[in-house]
Formats: structure tokens, C-alpha cells, sequence
């Protein structure tokens, strides 16, 4: 009779055990990248520059962090304008757009995302609107 440890039916144990804590490990590391990604908060600024005043400027305020979009708007505006909230979530998208009146000019938005520019625009004329979108 041989030895426990010689017999092929421990070895397959031992190897599905192996397996099995594998995957345990990796579903264990996946679950906590996901969850460091949905706690962790982002600053992010939106910037609007240009000559005269901007009738009207639209953000978006992510409302309580929770990833789901709201809205802002502030109207006649003397530029230069800066707007920062905090976000978090898997899933963020930030947008800023801002408007000149009749007179025109120009006008640029930029969304800084944790000292990152990510987007910048700039639009000239009468009426001329600049959107950014990260």
C-alpha cells in the first residue's frame, strides 16, 4: 500500500485546492480595485476665460459625489469664472460650457481633473459657445 501523499486522488485535491484559492486571491484583488476606484475623490475644476461676460455658464455639479449628474447654471457672468467641486465613483463625466451675448468675443473652457487639463475649447463671435467634455 503506498503512502497518502502518493496516491493521485490527493494530488488532484491538492491541485483543485491550488485552483480554488487562486481564484479566491484574484476576485479578493478585482473587488478591491473596483472599490478603491469608486471611493476615491477626484477634484475638478472647470475654468471659463475670455473678454467681456459670459451670459450664461452650465456645469455639472455630480451631486453628492455619487456619480450621478446635475446641473448648474450661473448667468451674466464677469469672466474669468472658475468652479471647483469633488467627485467620486466608478463612472464620472464632467461637462462646462459657457456662452457670449450679442457683443461677442471669445470664450474657452478647460476641466482640470486632479491637476490635469482634460479638455479645453475656445469659440468666437457673437453668441459663440465653448464645451468641454471629459
Amino acid at each position: 500500500m503506498r503512502p497518502w501523499y502518493k496516491k493521485k486522488r490527493w494530488w488532484a485535491l491538492f491541485v483543485i485546492l491550488i485552483i480554488v484559492i487562486l481564484i479566491i486571491v484574484i476576485v479578493a484583488s478585482a473587488a478591491k480595485s473596483v472599490n478603491d476606484a469608486v471611493t476615491k475623490v477626484h477634484t475638478v475644476v472647470y475654468s471659463v476665460a475670455g473678454s467681456g461676460t459670459a451670459t450664461t455658464i452650465t456645469y455639472d455639479t455630480l451631486q453628492s459625489g455619487s456619480g450621478q449628474n446635475g446641473e448648474a447654471q450661473d448667468t451674466n457672468v464677469p469672466l474669468p469664472w472658475s468652479k471647483t467641486i469633488h467627485a467620486s465613483g466608478l463612472i464620472t463625466a464632467y461637462t462646462v460650457s459657457a456662452t457670449v451675448g450679442s457683443d461677442g468675443g471669445t470664450v474657452t473652457c478647460t476641466i482640470t481633473v486632479d491637476g490635469k487639463v482634460v479638455n479645453t475649447n475656445t469659440a468666437n463671435g457673437a453668441f459663440a459657445t465653448a464645451t468641454c467634455n471629459s
